[in-house]
C-alpha cells in the first residue's frame, strides 16, 4: 500500500482525480479507487460480505421516509422519523447547520472492516429542515476503519462558511485524527492533521465571521487530554495545548463547547480521584490560553462517571449546563446536569433528568441564535430516546422528558441532541432493531413551543405548517374587533402586514399568507413568526417556510 508523508498544514488535494456522480472520492493517502473498473455498487470486494452487514456505496443512498403507521410508539412521536441512512453506521454520528441558510449537515461512518471493503464517513445535506436529504461529501480510507465522526459548520475570517468534518483514521501506525474542510461556496477542499495518533475526539467551533474551529482529544495509550485550534487560513491545527495528564484517569471522553466573547471550554471525568471528579478548563480568549481547570461535583456520591457533554448559550450572560451519567447509588445508571451562570466559572449540580432506570448517553447542543439547549438521552428498558429543552431565559427549567423516537434506538452510542436549523429541536439516532439504520426527527409542525389552539380566544395557528407555498393562519375572536396580522423574521424584522386593524367578527377567522414580503418579493426559507393583535390579546406563532 502507498503512503504519502503529510505536513500538519492544510494542502489541496492534488492527486489523480476520480469521481462517482460528481464525488471525488479520496482520503488522506489519495484516490481510494484506484481501479476504474471497479464499480460503486453493493459490495466494492469481490469478496462476499461478512455475515450480518451490509455494504453500500458511500455516494448512493435510498432515501425514504418511514410510515407513521408503523410506529412503534406512535403516541410519542414528534413526526415521522426520517430515514438518512439505510445502511449500517458504525460508531457514530453527529450533526449541524448552517446559520444563514438554515442547512443541516450530517456525518456518519460505516461499518467496514477498513480491509476488504473501503470505510467511510459521509456527509449528507438537508435544505428542508429534515425533510430530504442528498449526498454532500465523504471521506475514505484505504488504511483501515474510520471512526469517531464529528461535524460543524462555520465561518472564516472572511466570513466564507466551511462544513468541517473529523475522524480517526485507523493504519498500522496509528490512529490519525483528521478533518476535511469543504468550502459551502464550493472550490478546493483541504485535509488537515490534527494528530497522528488518537482514541478519542470532539469538536466544535465559534459562530459568526472571523470564529475558529476546535478541537479536544486524547493521545492514544494515555490519559493526555489535549485541546487544539484552526483559524481555516491555511495554517492548520495549532496552539495544541494540554489540558490534564493525570495519569489516573480514566474513561477519558472529553467534551468541548463554545460560547460567546472568546469562551472556549472543556469538560471531563477523572473517575478514579478519591472522590470520582467532572473537571472543566477554560479559555476567554479563543483558546490563546487556559486556566487552571477546576472540579464541578461536590464531594461524595458519584461514581461510574461517564458520557459527559458541555454546552453554552449565547449572549452577554454566558449560562452553561454539563450533562453527565454516574451511579446514583443505587446500581443503575442515572443522567442529570450541573449548570452555570458564571460562564463556567461556578458550578451547581441541579437534578436528574428522569427517576427510571438505565439513563445514559446523554447529548446536549445550544441553538446558534438563541442558545436555547436540546438534550437526548437513552433510558431503558425500552431503547428510548428521551428528549428534553430550555431557555436561556430558564435555563434550569427543563420539559419533562418524552420519547421521540419511532425505533429502537441503540445503547451503543448516544443520540445526538440539535438543533434543524430553523428554530427546531432535533435529534438523530441509530435504530439497532432494523440494521442500525441513521433516523432523523425534529419538534416538526409546532417547534419548541406549545402547540396553539385556534379555537381557544385569542389563539392563532397555520396550516400547513410547514409549508412551501402558502399557508392559511387562522384565528378566534371572542368578540367583532380590529385586528392586526403582521409576519417577522427570526430577527424581529418586519416581513409584511397581513392585517393593519382590520374588523373581524366574533368567533373563527383566517387570512393568507403568500410568503412574500411587503413589496411582492418572496422570502427565503426558514423560521417566521406570526403576530395577532386584538381586543388588547398580543399573540404571537411560529411557522416554518421550507423549499
Amino acid at each position: 500500500m502507498k503512503y504519502i508523508v503529510l505536513s500538519l498544514l492544510s494542502f489541496s488535494l492534488l492527486f489523480a482525480t476520480e469521481y462517482v456522480d460528481g464525488e471525488l472520492l479520496d482520503n488522506p493517502d489519495g484516490p481510494s479507487y484506484t481501479d476504474a473498473s471497479v464499480p460503486v455498487v453493493e459490495s466494492i470486494s469481490n469478496e462476499p460480505p461478512r455475515l450480518g452487514y451490509t455494504y453500500s456505496s458511500p455516494v448512493e443512498r435510498a432515501l425514504s421516509r418511514e410510515d407513521e403507521g408503523s410506529s412503534v410508539w406512535p403516541d410519542y412521536d414528534w413526526a415521522d422519523d426520517i430515514e438518512i441512512y439505510a445502511g449500517e453506521v458504525g460508531s457514530g454520528h453527529d450533526f449541524d447547520y448552517d446559520e444563514d441558510t438554515g442547512d443541516l449537515f450530517a456525518i456518519h461512518d460505516t461499518d467496514h472492516d477498513g480491509t476488504t471493503i473501503t470505510d467511510s464517513v459521509i456527509v449528507y445535506r438537508s435544505q428542508d429542515g429534515g425533510e430530504s436529504w442528498s449526498h454532500f461529501g465523504c471521506g475514505t480510507s484505504s488504511w483501515g476503519q474510520v471512526f469517531n465522526p464529528k461535524i460543524r459548520v462555520v465561518k472564516d475570517s472572511s466570513g466564507d462558511s466551511w462544513v468541517v468534518i473529523m475522524g480517526i483514521w485507523a493504519s498500522a501506525s496509528g490512529d490519525v485524527l483528521w478533518t476535511r474542510r469543504f468550502p459551502l461556496a464550493g472550490g478546493t477542499t483541504f485535509w488537515e492533521q490534527v494528530d497522528n495518533d488518537a482514541s478519542f475526539a470532539d469538536m466544535d467551533a465559534d459562530i459568526g465571521s472571523g470564529a475558529y474551529v476546535y478541537a479536544t482529544y486524547v493521545l492514544k495509550g494515555t490519559t493526555s487530554i489535549r485541546v487544539i485550534r484552526n483559524a481555516l487560513d491555511g495554517s492548520g491545527w495549532v496552539d495544541d495545548a494540554n489540558v490534564y495528564a493525570n495519569t489516573g484517569i480514566s474513561n477519558t471522553h472529553p467534551a468541548i463547547a463554545t460560547g460567546d466573547g472568546g469562551l472556549v471550554a472543556v469538560a471531563f471525568t477523572n473517575s478514579t480521584a478519591t472522590v470520582p471528579e467532572i473537571r472543566i478548563k477554560r479559555s476567554t480568549n479563543n483558546g490563546a490560553s487556559w486556566f487552571t481547570s477546576l472540579q464541578v461535583n461536590p464531594a461524595g456520591g458519584w461514581d461510574d462517571l461517564d458520557d459527559i457533554d458541555i454546552a453554552f448559550n449565547r449572549g452577554t450572560s454566558l449560562i452553561g449546563w454539563i450533562t453527565i451519567t454516574f451511579d446514583f447509588g443505587t446500581g443503575d445508571d442515572r443522567f442529570g446536569y450541573f449548570s452555570s451562570t458564571t460562564a463556567g466559572v461556578n458550578w451547581a449540580w441541579e437534578t436528574l433528568f428522569n427517576t427510571g432506570d438505565l439513563e445514559n448517553h446523554g447529548s446536549i447542543r445550544a441553538d446558534k441564535t438563541y442558545g436555547h439547549v436540546t438534550v437526548a438521552y437513552n433510558e431503558d428498558p425500552g431503547d428510548s430516546t428521551m428528549f428534553s429543552w430550555a431557555t436561556t431565559y430558564n435555563p434550569t427549567d427543563f420539559t419533562t422528558p418524552v420519547r421521540i423516537n419511532d425505533f429502537n434506538a441503540t445503547q451503543g452510542w448516544p443520540a445526538t441532541a440539535g438543533w434543524n436549523g430553523y428554530g427546531y429541536s432535533a435529534i438523530l439516532y441509530t435504530n439497532f432493531t432494523s440494521n442500525y439504520r441513521l433516523m432523523f426527527d425534529w419538534w416538526g409542525n409546532v417547534g419548541i413551543d406549545d402547540a396553539s389552539d385556534a379555537t381557544t380566544p385569542g389563539m392563532i395557528q397555520n396550516a400547513p405548517n410547514p409549508f412551501n407555498a402558502t399557508t392559511n393562519i387562522s384565528f378566534n375572536l371572542t368578540q367583532n374587533s380590529p385586528v392586526t396580522i403582521s409576519i417577522y423574521n427570526i430577527a424581529g424584522q418586519l416581513v409584511t402586514t397581513l392585517a393593519d386593524n382590520q374588523s373581524f367578527n366574533e368567533g373563527s377567522n383566517s387570512v393568507q399568507w403568500d410568503g412574500q414580503n411587503e413589496s411582492g418579493t418572496r422570502v427565503s426559507p426558514g423560521v417566521y413568526f406570526c403576530r395577532l393583535n386584538a381586543d388588547g390579546i398580543s399573540r404571537t406563532h411560529r411557522m416554518l417556510m421550507v423549499r
